[in-house]
């Protein structure tokens, strides 16, 4: 057993028992031995089942069985992740995935293109926006933040996760000049898996100034915490933004 590990419960599956770090990400770490789900997804579902569970759903995986649960309006831009395989029969879920050689709207092999700068989808669309690890691959991410705004119902919440945990940066930092047509790199090119075998590009390191920009977009920040105690699990941070 590896140095890092904790007895605790997944709020995707039900599995309780150990869980071990085993990545030198602690938010990639800690994955569920039965579900596969890691801590920053474990994180997410915590937050949903606080916000959304009804009738006592202990997971998301019984949350997802949930009619009231089922039928809302729900996006998910993205590829990978383990709530695709539990919302994918829902009747208003919907994914997406950003290619740079079909237009926006448009479908490859049944998933529709989008960007989160200039979402397609009318205003006030989603009761819930779920996105994991995205944001830091936005070119413009506050316009992203903005679109996200724009596309929920009054009410409605973004739950989403970004690589920062505690002690977060004071101020976001800007890794790619976007101000022209052309990036220009502030910083050294870093890049992350995009889940399809390709490699997206970091474009901004966020701090806790996210907090006081998006509640200047009008949204109602939470910085949501999960519940077991290990020192460890105490640093993930998971945001939750209501409109």
């Amino acid at each position: 057993m590896s140095e890092f590990h904790y007895l605790g419960d997944c709020a995707v599956c039900g599995y309780h028992g150990v869980f071990e770090k085993n990545h030198t990400s602690l938010r990639e770490g800690y994955q569920c031995p039965e579900c596969k789900s890691s801590l920053r997804y474990r994180g997410q579902a915590e937050a949903l089942l606080e916000f959304y569970g009804l009738e006592g759903a202990k997971t998301v995986k019984a949350l997802a069985t949930q009619k009231a649960f089922s039928h809302l309006k729900i996006y998910e831009p993205g590829l990978i992740g383990p709530f695709r395989s539990l919302f994918t029969g829902f009747p208003h879920y919907q994914n997406s995935f950003y290619w740079d050689d079909i237009g926006l709207g448009e479908s490859k092999d049944g998933i529709v293109c989008q960007s989160l700068e200039a979402l397609t989808f009318a205003d006030d669309s989603f009761d819930l926006i779920i996105s994991s690890d995205i944001l830091e691959h936005v070119r413009k991410p506050w316009q992203g933040f903005a679109e996200i705004y724009r596309v929920l119902q009054k009410g409605g919440m973004h739950i989403f996760s970004i690589p920062v945990q505690e002690p977060m940066p004071a101020l976001s930092k800007a890794r790619v000049d976007t101000s022209g047509d052309d990036d220009v790199y502030v910083e050294e090119p870093h890049y992350h898996g995009n889940g399809i075998g390709g490699r997206s590009l970091v474009y901004t390191d966020f701090g806790k100034d996210i907090v006081v920009n998006l509640e200047k977009m009008g949204y109602h920040v939470t910085l949501h915490k999960m519940a077991n105690d290990y020192p460890e699990v105490q640093r993930l941070i998971t945001f939750v933004t209501q409109k």
